[in-house]
């Protein structure tokens, strides 16, 4: 009785994890659309005249947002031109040029309307090209106040660090692209390299996008990393079932390292939306990337002690992996063929 109790328990286990991924990937779309709810807003002060002011926002969301409602201009300044860069499903950009009766930064404050609930917001300040200020408000800010302080290496790591660690955590083609690994891998030092090459091959493509070395349009890239998914799936399968030696087991370092650069790309996308300040473009770089790390090892660790309690109730269903690589394979074959659909 108990070997039919612990089967049943085993099959009811799998058809709930079956259900829960496939909800996972139905709501892929939603998360993606959000890559980091950002709103970045920049008040630029002229060179020229320090009573003009340029004010540019840049909304990274799904829903749509009347644009002028967005950001009102600081009191006493007027508005002397718009114009709208882009517009599409999930980018809003747009300038103003402000003449504002007293010159600089000092004693005004803009208002956040309409911003969607919970959006991060990154603020700048430059006099004529020169970066003053560059702050991360706190989530759900609605207004800001002015300030022209100096920058500070630490606090500009640190905003970085938390946007690296947000991103992957909420990444769930990076994180689906890491679960695969750790069913190729399991433990000991053959996860190490993976996760070192992986984290090798990102880094790379990641500095080399940033600094511009390296441009490629994001919806191959991102059709790719859905690829990398669907192909560590199938290895995992081929393995289970025939104990071969598969190409990524052959040469993991090689491999890994490879599909590590095409997520690199990926998430340089984000700096990329972001606009970050060239003077500071290094230590936003080392931020990010550390933040990314820290983000990746956490929720390595997390599946890592779930598989283990998972085992000691359901030891004998987590002695097969394929359940896992074929449910997490065709969440690969879906997301490559949605983003091939998009270009």
């Amino acid at each position: 009785m108990t070997g039919i109790a612990g089967c049943t328990d085993g099959r009811l286990f799998a058809v709930l994890l079956m259900w829960l991924l496939i909800s996972f990937g139905n709501l892929v779309s939603l998360v993606q659309a959000h890559p980091l709810d950002l709103a970045v807003i920049t008040v630029q002060e002229s060179a020229l005249d320090a009573h003009h002011l340029t004010l540019a926002v840049q909304l990274n969301s799904n829903a749509y947002i009347p644009l002028s409602a967005l950001v009102d201009p600081p009191e006493a300044c007027h508005v002397l031109t718009t114009a709208v860069d882009v517009e599409d499903v999930s980018q809003y950009r747009y300038r103003q040029i402000l003449n504002c009766i007293k010159p600089g930064f000092a004693n005004k404050r803009l208002r956040f309307t309409n911003l969607p609930e919970d959006t991060n917001v990154m603020v700048r300040l430059l006099r004529g090209d020169q970066l003053i200020l560059e702050q991360l408000l706190e989530r759900g800010a609605r207004e800001w106040q002015l300030e022209a302080n100096a920058l500070s290496i630490p606090s500009v790591l640190a905003r970085y660090l938390l946007l690296g660690v947000e991103h992957i955590l909420i990444g769930a083609d990076h994180l689906l692209f890491l679960c695969m690994l750790l069913l190729l891998a399991s433990w000991g030092r053959r996860l190490l390299l993976l996760i070192t090459a992986f984290t090798f091959g990102h880094s790379v493509t990641l500095a080399l996008a940033t600094f511009e070395v390296v441009q490629l349009a994001s919806a191959p890239v991102e059709a790719t990393i859905a690829l990398s998914i669907l192909f560590l799936a199938a290895e995992i399968i081929r393995y289970q079932y025939s104990s071969v030696q598969t190409l990524t087991l052959q040469y993991p370092g090689v491999i890994t390292a490879f599909f590590g650069c095409l997520h690199g790309l990926g998430f340089a996308s984000v700096l990329q939306d972001i606009g970050v300040s060239k003077d500071q473009l290094i230590w936003n770089l080392v931020g990010f990337n550390l933040g990314v790390e820290v983000g990746q090892l956490l929720f390595v660790a997390v599946v890592l002690l779930l598989g283990l309690i998972a085992k000691k109730f359901y030891l004998d269903f987590f002695k097969s992996k394929t359940p896992f690589a074929y449910v997490g394979g065709s969440i690969g074959a879906y997301w490559f063929v949605e983003r091939i659909a998009s270009f």
